[in-house]
């Protein structure tokens, strides 16, 4: 019995806990659109912003309320016949003080609430009693938005158990809640207007307390938060509450867009007429307003705004005053002037008009209720604070887009009103913006402007539905002034059934083009018809079929009935049907009223009405069954409910019953029978009825024995024949690219069990059109194979050969991305500058991913080449294959990267070692002349040089013009830079084999090559002789001696001259090349050169710089040369000295002969 106790105790816990856990979670709401006009009624304008109330302590609201647990008791399981709690909700203003919040000092109010709630007579789980809720709460409310920064509450639940004639009280448990908010919840976003929207995110800390026998007490929790809000309407909260027929409903939806609740705010009461919370677990709590007590204000405090909205960081004023209840000013009254949300907090004094000016500036800080219509809205506050503190409110808007004047028409404030036959309707969400042809309608139409000062005459213009435009005058607006535009429009008798469109344009050129035109949305259908079929006449007790089948809605919407007929005794029956089929009977004659009401979707209707004459019979009996309808294979009771012979003279004459069929009863003859029926279809019992006359009548009964349709659907998952299992929520966590197996079954009639078709959808969000079937069988089997991360579902549906089904299942899957992996590799070999180095990598992943992989090499991990990520996941080279060489041994990475990514951004990466080493140069080396003269210049080049790129840009290039001498005098031969260039031009001034050395430096490397250069001596000539020294020294004593002069016998000094003239008529070598030519010759002819060598030398084919000159060769074969072996051979010098032409004893006999 304890256990069953705690059972039903933990039940009725968790279910009060449940129901205000959620007064301490956001509420939300969803958006409506609304829209249509033609012909303009009226314009009005108004201020239609309703500003932030100023509370005082003890300012008290009453509510009466109740917990609606209907769908919370279905879903939960539990055994009771609880259907609401009602009670009580008392909440005080009971202190106002500044505290810190988020960091800011703050004004806030602290308001205390009372609740309770009962449930008396209820049931729970078989024990009869009543439940009993107490529930107080504490809330911090921030003055300046009235934004709720922290709650506290404490819950006490007692079910008192009926026991004899009293009850014994027991204690559920009691359970303490507190919550903060972070930042603030903004359940308000002042000032309110129709049509404004704004979320907010946020931080919820909640901690609880508390004692029960019968469940445990919550962890403590923090967590985020996103609440969305919308003003939808203004009008009629439902609540009839003096001063509050104009209210604003505000209301509520969570981060997944379900609804959680409205409020209905009544500037009149300075706060919320009515209140509904809906929670998902299936309960819905609904607060309204019996009465609103206004501590009396001795003094009031107002605050007017010089712009109300405002640019950001703009100096503007408010003056702060002060009167007495009875509306005069109060002079020398000190109040503290608080900008909060800019910190900007100054003490001002009232002058003798009651009234105390200050400037602000408005700054530029956002609120934390994302509008997306300004940056933010903030309060202002005033307060005199005294034992018994006053307040007064007001709002500055701040806007960085805010312009002189800004006119917009706020299609989401429109209002509608519906008049048909003399009825007018206020249009909203739950009516719904819809009409029929005929109905009149009426828009109003809000046009605000949003500037800053006085918006000039203006016109808007209104396109109706039918296509036809009206203008309408707009007058000057101040700063958040509202002009209303009321239009009419009579839906046309053949008005198309679907949505029309109203849309509007201000004709005016104002600062924000953007907002000036909007639309609304009616939705024109149709009057339902209704249809009504049953019979005219019956036998008393005979069961009537009322039937509305056959009622349409001519606009195609969805449609239920609601049967209203007269019972015997002359009460209405009532009952609403979706199926508009009713079934009813009468015990005895008379002619009775039936009424029918079709309605469809958009809550119009359609009455009708009829008659049905209910006939007497003799002698009678009633047969019933328990149902109507019986599964096969199952037992049904048929039962003589009652035997009347209205005409026997004996009333308490028995009627004898034989049924005409095998009761399990095993007789025949008494009231009840009861059979079990093995075949599908109707079933008709018959049992004869004899009266004391004789007279036998024959009943019959007719049900429907129906198909049993597949039942208890279940599944298993495997995977390489391991059976998975699914966590707490029925989900399945799987791998991209696993191969699982999907069995399904089901249970059914042994008839059926054989030709059951089994539906699979294996993916039904991603590939719904992807079914597979399978009949004729017992169990499915499926395999499947998921290809992308994320959420996947798989349907399963057991259909029989009627077509019945078990409920559409669902498998669920978290299916992970699976990583790209890189095959093992070989690191590559080292390789020289400008080598390439070539490799391949390949990487694995599932096949889907395979496709999209995309291959990447870094090849500098020192360098983040793209600016984004970090320095290894550049992708300079796209691709698998690589390819690619270094320039310089010294700049090339040590290392670079591979790395693959999928398609869920999964990335491997794997390192690859680079190893590239300098090559010393290759030395090459060509020379102009093999074999020069004595004195020739010769050119060499190191052009045949190689080595990579970078190296060769930056290589030097020294020349040792002759090993064998030491010319920088460091004692090594070898090592002398005698000049320096890729291409030097040297002149040998001996003759001799000589050996020439190039070095070549790239940097980090060198390398030298020789070559042997053979320098002849220059061959005797005249010209060459007459320019030595000796020439030059014979010159002289023949001068000298021709002259006679004295010193001709003095010591002969040695000097060299730069250049020796000749004859202008010819050369030195025309002596060697014309053998006729002497230009010492006696004989004049011989002095001369002969006209056939000055037309040999002018005819003579120029011979250009980078050729051999073929006069120097001494090998006559140099047509048969290879390009290898003319670099080689031996040219000759045509600097010859005198000495290396003539003998010393030609020379002294020379220098004689002309002595």
């Amino acid at each position: 019995m304890r256990s069953q106790d705690r059972l039903t105790y933990s039940l009725v816990f968790l279910l009060i806990f449940s129901i205000f856990s959620g007064i301490y979670s956001p509420e939300i709401h969803s958006e409506l659109e609304e829209n249509n006009d033609i012909k303009i009624e009226s314009i009005s304008k108004n201020n239609n912003l309703i500003d932030i109330p100023a509370w005082k302590i003890n300012d008290r609201w009453n509510y009466n309320g109740y917990l609606d647990m209907v769908d919370f008791i279905v879903d939960s399981g539990v055994n009771t016949n609880l259907q609401t709690l009602t009670g009580t909700l008392q909440s005080t203003v009971t202190e106002i003080y500044i505290t810190t919040v988020d960091n800011s000092s703050s004004l806030v109010y602290k308001v205390e609430s009372e609740g309770y709630y009962e449930a008396n007579n209820i049931n729970l789980d078989g024990q009869p009693g009543d439940l009993e809720v107490n529930m107080d709460t504490v809330s911090i409310i921030r003055a300046s938005d009235l934004a709720t920064v922290s709650q506290e509450a404490s819950i006490d639940i007692n079910f008192c158990r009926d026991f004899l004639w009293f009850c014994i009280d027991v204690s559920v448990g009691t359970l303490e809640v507190d919550q903060s908010y972070s930042p603030p919840l903004e359940g308000y976003d002042f000032p309110l207007s129709v049509g404004e929207s704004w979320n907010q995110d946020y931080t919820v800390t909640t901690t609880y307390d508390g004692s029960s026998d019968y469940v445990d007490i919550p962890e403590d929790t923090v967590s985020q938060r996103t609440a969305n809000y919308e003003i939808v309407s203004q009008g009629f909260s439902g609540v009839s509450y003096a001063s509050c027929a104009t209210s604003y409903n505000i209301s509520s939806t969570n981060a997944d867009g379900d609804e959680t609740g409205y409020k209905w705010f009544c500037p009149a009461v300075r706060g919320d007429v009515k209140m509904e919370t809906i929670e998902s677990l299936g309960f819905t709590a609904v607060h309204s307003l019996s009465s609103y007590q206004a501590t009396s204000r001795q003094k009031v405090v107002s605050i007017d705004v010089e712009f109300p909205l405002s640019p950001i960081d703009m100096e503007i004023a408010a003056w702060v005053n002060v009167t007495n209840s009875n509306g005069n000013p109060l002079a020398n009254e000190q109040l503290q002037f608080r900008y909060e949300i800019e910190g900007n907090i100054q003490t001002i004094t009232t002058a003798s008009n009651g009234s105390a000016y200050v400037t602000f500036n408005t700054g530029s800080s956002p609120d934390y209720s994302n509008s997306g219509d300004d940056l933010g809205s903030h309060g202002i506050l005033a307060w005199i604070n005294t034992p018994n503190p006053h307040t007064g409110a007001s709002t500055v808007t701040i806007d960085p887009n805010v312009y002189e004047i800004d006119l917009y028409v706020n299609q989401d404030g429109v209002s509608v009103e519906r008049t048909r036959e003399n009825l007018t309707l206020t249009l909203d969400e739950n009516v719904g913006f819809n009409a029929i042809r005929d109905d009149s309608i009426t828009f109003s139409i809000p046009v605000i402007n949003r500037g800053l000062r006085f918006s000039p005459p203006t016109i808007l213009e209104i396109e109706g539905p039918d296509g036809t435009t009206t203008n309408a005058n707009i007058p000057a607006l101040s700063s958040l002034e509202e002009a209303r535009v009321e239009v009419s429009w009579t839906v046309p008798s053949n008005q198309p059934f679907g949505e029309t469109v109203t849309s509007f344009d201000i004709n005016i050129n104002d600062g924000d083009s953007t907002n000036n035109e909007g639309e609304f949305i009616l939705f024109i259908g149709s009057i339902p018809v209704a249809l009504l079929s049953m019979a005219e006449e019956i036998l008393t007790l005979d069961e009537l079929t009322i039937n509305g089948i056959n009622s349409y809605d001519p606009d195609g919407g969805n449609f239920y009935c609601t049967f209203s007929l007269e019972s015997l005794e002359g009460n209405i029956i009532t009952s609403e049907e979706e199926d508009c089929i009713y079934e009813y009977t009468w015990d005895d004659d008379g002619i009775f009223n039936v009424y029918m009401v079709v309605t469809d979707g958009e809550n119009d209707f359609d009455a009708v009405n009829s008659v049905i004459t209910v006939l007497n019979r003799n002698p009678e009996i009633i047969l019933e069954a328990e149902s109507e309808t019986i599964p096969v294979l199952s037992p049904i009771t048929f039962e003589i409910t009652d035997r009347i012979d209205l005409d026997t003279q004996t009333p308490n004459a028995p009627v004898d019953i034989v049924w005409n069929a095998p009761c399990e009863q095993g007789t025949t003859l008494g009231i009840k029978c009861t059979v079990t029926l093995d075949q599908e279809g109707p079933y008709t019992i018959q049992v004869d009825a004899t009266d004391d006359d004789g007279a036998t009548i024959t009943e019959e009964y007719t049900i429907d024995v129906t198909n049993i349709a597949p039942y208890n659907p279940e599944w298993e998952v495997t995977f390489e024949n391991n059976r998975m299992i699914p966590n707490s929520f029925g989900l399945y966590t799987v791998n991209e690219g696993d191969q699982l197996t999907i069995r399904g079954w089901a249970q059914d009639s042994e008839n059926d069990m054989s030709t059951l078709r089994h539906v699979w959808s294996p993916d039904a969000e991603e590939k719904p059109e992807l079914e597979i079937i399978q009949e004729n069988i017992a169990v499915s089997q499926i395999e499947v194979i998921y290809e992308t991360d994320g959420q996947h579902i798989a349907t399963f549906q057991v259909f029989d050969n009627d077509d019945e089904s078990t409920d559409l299942m669902t498998v669920p899957f978290r299916v992970n991305n699976v990583e790209p992996t890189i095959r093992p590799f070989s690191q590559p070999l080292p390789v020289a500058e400008d080598q390439k180095i070539e490799m391949s990598i390949i990487a694995d992943d599932t096949l889907n991913d395979l496709q999209s992989l995309t291959p990447c090499y870094d090849l500098d991990p020192l360098v983040n080449s793209d600016n984004q990520g970090s320095e290894i996941d550049d992708c300079d080279i796209e691709s698998f294959d690589l390819s690619y060489s270094w320039p310089d041994s010294n700049t090339a990475p040590e290392n670079i990267i591979f790395h693959v990514t999928d398609n869920d951004g999964a990335v491997a990466s794997a390192e690859i070692n680079i190893d590239i080493r300098n090559v010393k140069p290759n030395v090459g080396i060509t020379t102009s002349e093999w074999n020069p003269t004595s004195g020739d210049l010769v050119t060499f080049s190191g052009n045949g040089t190689m080595d990579s790129i970078n190296d060769m840009e930056n290589m030097i290039y020294s020349w040792d013009m002759d090993v064998s001498r030491d010319s920088d005098g460091d004692g090594d031969k070898t090592n002398d830079n005698d000049i320096l260039g890729k291409i030097v031009e040297w002149e040998f001034n001996n003759a001799g084999s000589i050996i020439v050395q190039l070095t070549v430096d790239d940097g980090d490397a060198t390398n030298s090559i020789r070559l042997t250069i053979q320098v002849e001596e220059k061959p005797f000539s005249i010209t060459s002789f007459i320019l030595s020294p000796l020439g030059i020294l014979i010159i002289a004593i023949l001068i000298l001696t021709i002259a006679g002069i004295p010193a001709i016998m003095k010591k002969r000094k040695r000097t060299e001259h730069d250049e020796f003239k000749v004859p202008s008529k010819g050369s030195i070598d025309d002596a060697f090349d014309d053998p006729e030519y002497d230009p010492f010759s006696e004989d004049k002819k011989k002095q001369k050169i002969s006209k056939k060598r000055i037309k040999e030398d002018q005819n003579k084919p120029e011979i250009k710089e980078d050729e051999i000159d073929k006069d120097l060769v001494l090998d006559i074969n140099i047509e048969q040369k290879s390009d290898f072996d003319i670099e080689n051979i031996d040219l000759e010098d045509k600097n010859l000295a005198v000495n290396e032409v003539l003998s010393a004893s030609e020379i002294e006999e020379l220098i004689g002969e002309e002595e």
